[in-house]
């Protein structure tokens, strides 16, 4: 399980203004960076793979909310 907490509360400490709405579209622009990243990788990743590290974005996200 990857731990991308610290990468994301970085991330969500450096906003402007940390509203709701700032935090989500961080929120996607990470999901949307991590997948296209995953997707490019050489030899290609199984889509099990992709989804977990998804998920453990996700969580990350969960638990920097509270």
């Amino acid at each position: 399980m990857a731990d991308y907490y610290p990468l994301i509360s970085r991330a969500v400490a450096g906003l402007e203004k940390n509203s709701g709405e700032n935090r989500r579209a961080l929120y996607e622009r990470a999901r949307k960076a991590l997948v296209d990243q995953l997707r490019g990788v050489q030899p290609p990743l199984s889509e099990t793979d992709i989804t977990q590290a998804w998920r453990d974005l996700r969580r990350s996200m969960r638990d920097l909310a509270g």
